[in-house]
């Protein structure tokens, strides 16, 4: 059985080595290179999540690219709907960043709750913070009653796994780091959600300070 190519990946920023160093090349960050597999080249004509948008694989003239199927879903903050050009893209991945304290979680908060109402379940998955210190700031911001999840992990499996349980129309992760993975050849988030793509096409939000993360995938 051939041996799977590995790659070294930056926890800080996300530069890859073919060999291990002790610092990061690009952002000078100190034994933050971890094995990982290489990335499998995908084949031609496999699916992918923008596929939704396309029936075929050939070339279309700009004029004749129908919009009628590329929905946006309102974040109920008319601000944020601006920024993202009119609202969240079904099946996208939407990552916000800033510095610490100007709010991300918190606008993020509100659009999760906005979502639960008015489309469906939503899954709120904090590394940094717990269930309750989550439910207080909701509190505050008179989130009320809706199907909002709220998960405190720190495992891109246990994530995975209530997503697939719940079925969510929207994921939102303020992450300031990357979730971890309990297997020891693990593969970076976006190709483990990638793997899970033929899934209901979610949002997701995820938020993180500069050269980390925030952002979302919304359902079709």
């Amino acid at each position: 059985m051939k041996t799977p190519k590995v790659v070294f990946v930056c926890q800080e920023c996300g530069a890859q080595a073919p060999k291990w160093m002790g610092r990061c090349a690009e952002c000078g960050a100190w034994n933050s290179l971890v094995e990982e597999r290489a990335e499998t080249p995908v084949a031609a004509g496999a699916t992918n999540r923008f596929s939704q948008f396309s029936t075929s694989s050939t070339a279309k003239l700009y004029a004749e690219v129908e919009m009628s199927h590329g929905v946006r879903l309102s974040t109920g903050i008319d601000e944020f709907d601006r920024v993202l050009g009119g609202g969240v893209v079904p099946g996208s991945l939407i990552l916000l960043g800033g510095e610490p304290g100007i709010g991300k979680s918190t606008l993020l908060l509100q659009a999760a709750a906005h979502f639960a109402r008015e489309v469906g379940p939503v899954l709120y998955a904090s590394a940094e913070e717990s269930e309750h210190q989550v439910k207080s700031r909701g509190d505050r911001l008179g989130v009320g009653d809706s199907p909002l999840y709220l998960l405190s992990e720190t495992c891109i499996e246990r994530i995975l796994e209530e997503v697939a349980r719940l079925s969510p129309s929207l994921v939102v992760g303020p992450w300031q780091h990357r979730p971890g993975s309990r297997s020891r050849d693990a593969v970076p988030v976006c190709r483990e959600e990638s793997e899970h793509s033929d899934r209901p096409r979610w949002p997701r939000h995820e938020g993180r300070q500069p050269r980390r993360s925030e952002g979302a995938r919304a359902r079709r």
